[in-house]
């Protein structure tokens, strides 16, 4: 899935427990950083382009698979998590910054949770909408180099229902009332 779905699919998840930039990070972070390497040589290069078009995998510089295999599986996932929970547990500085209007009263344990839920998302996302050929998920790398090989998220049949889902959870996550509010309403 693109980027900017991944954010934005963050922000939607999250629902003011996180401030914006950590919804927004949160959810493309995977990607940012499997992919940095890439686009920094290429701006190097000058030959920066940012439109999607499938390239073989020899076309990535070598720590780009390595990232991508690292940021796009369950075991990467609970290391960061794990290095999160004690940088929001040590920092309170960055427990602040980092959590929204809902997400003051939350612990580094249940902040950590809120902060991760994005990215177990784009993983999730990203399993059946990449095909073998591009970057196809390693869910559970180290302990298994299977991968599924799912539908290209860039085809019109999955890219335009996730536009149009996008679209409903970001207007109900605005819409929906505060959950502080809603906690109190129920007690």
């Amino acid at each position: 899935m693109d980027v900017l779905s991944h954010s934005l699919w963050g922000l939607a998840l999250t629902r003011r427990r996180l401030a914006l930039w950590a919804c927004l990070a949160s959810g493309a972070l995977p990607d940012i950083i499997a992919f940095a390497p890439a686009r920094l040589a290429e701006l190097q290069s000058g030959t920066l382009n940012l439109r999607h078009e499938a390239r073989p995998l020899s076309a990535y510089p070598a720590a780009t698979e390595l990232l991508y295999t690292l940021t796009h599986s369950l075991a990467g996932l609970a290391a960061l998590s794990l290095l999160a929970l004690l940088l929001l547990s040590l920092l309170p500085a960055l427990r602040e910054r980092v959590s929204g209007p809902e997400g003051a009263s939350l612990g580094p344990a249940r902040l950590t949770l809120w902060l991760m839920a994005p990215w177990a998302l784009h993983l999730a996302m990203d399993l059946p909408l990449h095909s073998a050929e591009f970057f196809p998920t390693p869910l559970l790398w180290p302990f298994s180099d299977a991968v599924f090989d799912g539908i290209p998220w860039a085809q019109p049949t999955v890219l335009i229902p996730n536009v149009l889902l996008l679209g409903l959870a970001l207007t109900w996550a605005r819409s929906s009332p505060e959950p502080e509010a809603a906690a109190a309403d129920r007690r």
